[in-house]
C-alpha cells in the first residue's frame, strides 16, 4: 500500500514542477512584452516632444 502512495506523491510532484515550468515560461514571455509595449509607448512619446521639456515643441538644430 505504501508504494501506491509513494507512487502518487511523486507524479503529483512531477505535474507540480511541470506547473511552475510552465507559468514561469509564461511569467517571462509577459514580462517581455510588456517590456517591449513600454519602449515602443516611450519611443512614440518622445517623438511627439513630451521629453524635451517643451509643451508640444522638438529640439530641432
Amino acid at each position: 500500500m505504501k508504494k501506491h502512495y509513494a507512487q502518487y506523491f511523486r507524479e503529483v510532484i512531477e505535474g507540480q514542477k511541470r506547473t511552475i515550468e510552465v507559468l514561469s515560461s509564461a511569467v517571462k514571455e509577459a514580462e517581455k512584452s510588456a517590456g517591449a509595449m513600454r519602449e515602443k509607448r516611450t519611443q512614440r512619446t518622445r517623438k511627439q516632444g513630451f521629453f524635451t521639456g517643451r509643451s508640444g515643441q522638438t529640439n530641432s538644430y
